[in-house]
């Protein structure tokens, strides 16, 4: 009976020590920060709130993240921001998160790489300013978002504008919206999205225009269940969409010189349709409707 007790209270010991939740908010700015977290929470693997990290300019920037190497789940914002012209700490110490509930990215300046979050296969809400992001493959095993924006916010010194490849290869559905260059926009190369079969909003450029050479990808999207819209969204080839059989909402094209647009060829159901030129394309008429476009019209 003893020896029975003490395998209990053993059992138990081990499993307290074993995993831990941590409640509240973390702000880590200094490196100094991240270390104590470790020190204080070594057992723990699950933080209730939101964690930001911020590569402040200081006199103890942040250098690493090993100090979080045990967290597997944030249940809360993980905000990742650069706010100043210097090397980005490798992101390393996160290699062990599986889940966030929203992750928001941001590089003021910098590129920033984001290896280490490769692991992460749980995510809600997912914003990434991409235009210093070096490449987007620490999102491959995500199957499923309820929100995706992905920006490239241009800066007229900042040089070229970057290319993406085959991103997000195992997304499948996308529920609320996904939305490519929220704000003012510009990307060389966009490929990828090619295993995506439903979204519930679609948006090519939300506010600002989006300035694209190529964007190839979403080859075997099959449903919108709200609307598609292309307010501004200048691209000189767009290859896509040919497997896509119906818009529950509006459809609303921005068209742009030069207009290589799909053929939209397994279309057969759509809302209202709107198909109208952006005020810079001036060769182009107000309304445009190719019966190419939508083969059922």
């Amino acid at each position: 009976m003893k020896n029975s007790i003490i395998t209990i209270l053993l059992a138990f010991t081990f499993s307290s020590v074993k995993a831990q939740t941590c409640t509240g908010n973390y702000i880590f700015e200094q490196q100094s920060q991240i270390d104590q977290f470790l020190i204080d929470n070594p057992t723990c693997t699950s933080i209730q709130g939101g964690v930001v990290i911020n590569i402040a300019d200081n006199a103890d920037p942040i250098l690493n993240v090993t100090g979080l190497q045990n967290i597997i789940e944030i249940h809360g914002l993980l905000l990742i921001q650069n706010g100043y012209d210097a090397a980005v700490p490798p992101l390393l110490g996160l290699s062990n998160l599986i889940t966030a509930d929203s992750i928001l990215i941001t590089s003021s300046s910098a590129t920033m790489a984001l290896d280490g979050l490769d692991n992460l296969q749980n995510v809600s809400s997912l914003y990434i300013d991409a235009y210093y992001i070096d490449n987007l493959h620490a999102f491959d095993n995500i199957t499923n978002l309820d929100d995706l924006t992905i920006d490239f916010m241009w800066e007229a010194a900042a040089g070229t504008p970057p290319s993406f490849y085959d991103v997000f290869p195992d997304l499948q559905t996308v529920t609320n919206s996904l939305i490519i260059g929220k704000l003012y926009s510009e990307c060389d190369t966009l490929t990828g999205f090619n295993a995506l079969q439903s979204v519930g909003y679609l948006s090519f450029s939300f506010w600002d225009q989006l300035t694209m050479n190529v964007f190839d990808g979403m080859h075997n999207l099959q449903t919108i269940d709200g609307g598609f819209y292309n307010y501004a969204w200048g691209a000189n080839s767009v290859s896509g969409f040919e497997n896509l059989e119906s818009i529950g909402g509006n459809v609303e094209m921005a068209l742009q010189c030069p207009c290589d647009m799909p053929d939209f060829e397994s279309l057969n159901s759509v809302g209202t349709l709107w198909l109208f030129n952006y005020h810079y394309c001036p060769t182009k008429p107000i309304l445009e409707i190719r019966p190419s476009f939508f083969p059922f019209l």
